[in-house]
């Protein structure tokens, strides 16, 4: 995903309270499983603007695993998983298609 909307997550994220740890642009998801394992993190988002094929479902679920362990929710955001049946192949506990659903969902996490 672009840095802009890498940028337009965090924004939302830090205006609703949450400090954001912003990785980047194609940032492997067995590195985004170590920093779950290395910092304390309350959601995992991850983000695509294309449909992509994922390379490897090991990766995706290693992460999906780590995130758990420690019971916290992955989040796809994007138009990169907007078909169902893309979806439905990844582990993830919830799908937000713009930043307003991001804003609504971590404020209602909030409460």
């Amino acid at each position: 995903m672009c840095r802009q909307s890498i940028n337009a997550i965090g924004r939302t994220l830090e205006v609703e309270g949450w400090e954001c740890l912003k990785l980047g642009e194609n940032v492997p998801l067995d590195t985004m499983a170590q920093m779950v394992e290395q910092e304390p993190v309350n959601l995992v988002c991850v983000a695509s603007s294309k449909q992509q094929e994922v390379s490897s479902l090991e990766h995706f679920y290693s992460l999906y695993e780590v995130c758990h362990s420690y019971r916290i929710p992955v989040i796809l955001i994007g138009s990169g998983f907007a078909e169902s049946s893309h979806r439905s192949q990844l582990p993830h506990d919830g799908y937000l298609s713009n930043f307003r659903l991001l804003r609504e969902y971590v404020a209602n996490l909030n409460r």
